[in-house]
């Protein structure tokens, strides 16, 4: 099975976001140290870029003004984003559908994640739970709220030096909320955005960013704190 940066060059290139706190109201538009629970062990070379992600739910804010994106860098980003689709195969024996991933989401070549920890703490009814698969530079997030709505983060980071945060989810009224809330962020990384249901009840949407600093997947992971108390606080 190809690793995700071949699959990345073949093709052409986590968060339950305050329900209760959020309001719907907004309109329609289009498209740190971590703290591991078992044997996630997180550092940053003095060197790396840290970047802070302020009040951000879903994108890391980069640790810089210059957000300057070229045409043929554009290009590459639109293709990203557009570059998750949801994936199946048939089965040979009985022709049933078996999903692999839906779409915005990631199909992990290694499905159990070398690393896990919950933020902030494993006992408490609302934790934060990050899934490490370092080898394919990639993780999800997911918020745990004793609830039947779910929303899972992805965020990869690919060889020609992009990001790519996916999120997918079934959240009922919320949906609007949390996708203005996600274009929002990615608007201001000057990301391209793309929604995979425009007119659907879920939120399946992917945001694909320039590492404008070139900060490395230790940072993406140590960066994990900062958007799950973001979303811990808002309950």
């Amino acid at each position: 099975m190809l690793s995700f940066k071949q699959n990345f060059y073949i093709t052409g290139t986590i968060a339950l976001i305050a329900l209760a706190a959020c309001s719907s109201d907004s309109p329609t538009t289009a498209g740190s140290t971590t703290i591991p629970n078992a044997t996630a062990e997180v550092s940053s070379s003095s060197e790396s870029p840290i970047t802070s992600s302020s009040d951000r739910k879903f994108i890391i804010a980069p640790n810089t003004e210059n957000l300057e994106v070229s045409d043929e860098e554009r290009a590459i980003l639109d293709s990203l984003a557009k570059a998750f689709p949801q994936k199946y195969t048939i089965d040979q024996i009985d022709g049933m559908t078996r999903f692999i991933n839906y779409d915005a989401q990631y199909n992990f070549n290694t499905p159990i994640p070398e690393e896990m920890f919950n933020i902030p703490k494993e006992d408490d009814p609302y934790f934060c739970s990050v899934g490490v698969h370092r080898e394919e530079s990639g993780l999800t997030r997911s918020i745990n709220t004793n609830s039947r709505r779910t929303l899972q983060t992805t965020t990869l980071l690919t060889p020609d030096n992009s990001i790519a945060y996916l999120a997918y989810g079934e959240i009922g009224s919320s949906v609007e909320t949390v996708k203005n809330l996600f274009l929002t962020e990615c608007e201001a990384t000057n990301g391209s955005f793309y929604d995979y249901y425009p007119n659907d009840g879920k939120v399946a949407v992917a945001c694909a960013v320039k590492n404008f600093t070139g900060f490395p997947f230790e940072t993406i992971v140590s960066e994990q704190q900062n958007l799950c108390d973001n979303d811990y606080k808002s309950f």
